[in-house]
């Protein structure tokens, strides 16, 4: 019995161990100023800033990304819109709650690819576009929002020998897409931190 329990307490340390070398702390910040204006007139613009906290840890030699939800929507650390019509502007930041719903990591060639996108439920109403990193239209058909970057690289990526220590990347871009009825737009600055958690 004394035998079996050390060799349970054995197995139980060596598991730790051999997770806590194959995780990451994964931090990513947006800062965003965007906004719309409209055939008729009206214009819209918003500031937000965001952070995305997870972690990154090793799955079949790609990698996967784990995240408490109800920390994910908690980490709103400045959110304010407002929208002009007939030279009177309208707070529209109670109306919608901006928020990421989880991380994804894919394998791109050399390098891993972090997704991430900023979602909110009520956006019916309004012609406001929110952020999101290089790669969704890889998973996801339909998806041309990475067609309407301008200027700079949403991409968020690292290499495996990139995290063997402390991995800083930081990036900007600004992107405009033009319909019939509105331009939108939004210029982010954005980073990423993985740090090992060993």
């Amino acid at each position: 019995m004394k035998k079996l329990r050390f060799i349970l307490i054995f197995f139980f340390i060596l598991y730790g161990y051999e997770r806590k070398g194959h995780e990451w702390n994964l931090k990513v910040f947006f800062d965003v100023k965007g906004g719309w204006s409209s055939i008729n007139g009206e214009r819209g613009n918003y500031e937000l800033k965001i952070l995305f906290e997870g972690w990154l840890f090793k799955d079949n030699g790609d990698y996967g990304i784990s995240y408490l939800k109800d920390s994910v929507e908690d980490k709103t650390f400045y959110w304010k819109g407002e929208i002009e019509r007939f030279e009177k502007k309208l707070d529209f930041s109670r109306d919608i709650k901006p928020f990421f719903k989880g991380g994804i990591s894919i394998r791109n060639g050399f390098e891993n690819l972090i997704l991430l996108r900023i979602y909110s439920e009520s956006l019916s109403n309004y012609p406001l576009v929110f952020p999101s990193s290089k790669g969704f239209g890889i998973i996801q058909e339909n998806d041309d929002y990475d067609k309407f970057v301008v200027s700079g690289s949403n991409k968020l990526s690292f290499r495996d020998e990139d995290i063997k220590r402390e991995f800083v990347k930081n990036t900007e871009w600004e992107w405009k897409k033009k319909t019939l009825n509105y331009v939108s737009y939004h210029r982010v600055r954005a980073s990423m931190i993985i740090k090992p958690n060993f």
